[in-house]
């Protein structure tokens, strides 16, 4: 009965449109999420040179430039990953 009722409910040219949008809505919000934190770990790392630049090489900048050179090469081939690993979710193929 409940099966029957959801059923029902959900699968409606309605009900599959909008489980269609919050999915595109999601993949869009995931695929930006990398991209976003490699763009902060850009800003940083440029924010180190500059620092370095002023003259303020230390122990603690050189662990910190290392820390984020390695931050950006496992986002970078996070992103790779991402875009070889997930399907690209089109609303059209999935509406079709």
């Amino acid at each position: 009965m409940a099966v029957l009722y959801t059923v029902a409910r959900v699968l409606t040219d309605e009900g599959i449109e909008k489980l269609v949008d919050k999915l595109v809505a999601r993949q869009e919000r995931e695929d930006a999420l990398l991209p976003s934190q490699l763009a902060e770990t850009d800003k940083a790392l440029e924010n180190l040179v500059d620092a370095i630049k002023q003259g303020l090489l230390s122990k603690t900048t050189k662990k910190r430039l290392d820390e984020l050179e390695a931050q950006k090469e496992d986002l970078e081939l996070s992103i790779l990953q991402a875009g070889l690993q997930r399907p690209k979710y089109l609303r059209e193929k999935m509406l079709h």
